[in-house]
């Protein structure tokens, strides 16, 4: 499973279609956003101010995606899901992802990098292991 995040508009969404669509095997991309659009009627949107409805509904679309993930991988599909970072969450995502920086798990910064050449970059670190 890869996880894509960053802030609204970095092109999350972008990045995780081509890199979907490029793979050898079976790939599924999803999309926080699409799953929170769900909600057709009381939807909570973050950019006019974050509450306990806006955390209620991340909290469900988060286990949503989680699951749909579980069920892909279970019949053998590579999952890649994009999920948006605000600005109040930065250091905590950081904080929690300190640990990681020696654990194999791989980061990437693709700041000022293009679609292309962020595909090509993930596809090579996921050749290394």
């Amino acid at each position: 499973m890869l996880l894509i995040t960053g802030p609204a508009g970095a092109g999350k969404s972008t990045l995780a279609d081509a890199w979907a669509r490029g793979r050898p095997t079976p790939t599924v991309h999803i999309s926080l956003d699409d799953v929170r659009d769900w909600v057709k009627s009381g939807y909570a949107n973050p950019e006019d101010g974050w509450d306990e409805l806006s955390e209620r509904q991340y909290t469900v679309a988060r286990r949503c995606v989680a699951l749909a993930v579980h069920e892909y991988a279970r019949i053998g599909y590579g999952c890649v899901v994009d999920d948006a970072v605000f600005p109040g969450m930065i250091k905590i995502i950081h904080d929690r992802m300190s640990g990681w920086r020696d654990s194999g798990a791989s980061l990437i910064d693709n700041s000022g990098m293009g679609v292309d050449e962020t595909v090509g970059l993930l596809n090579e670190v996921l050749r290394q292991g």
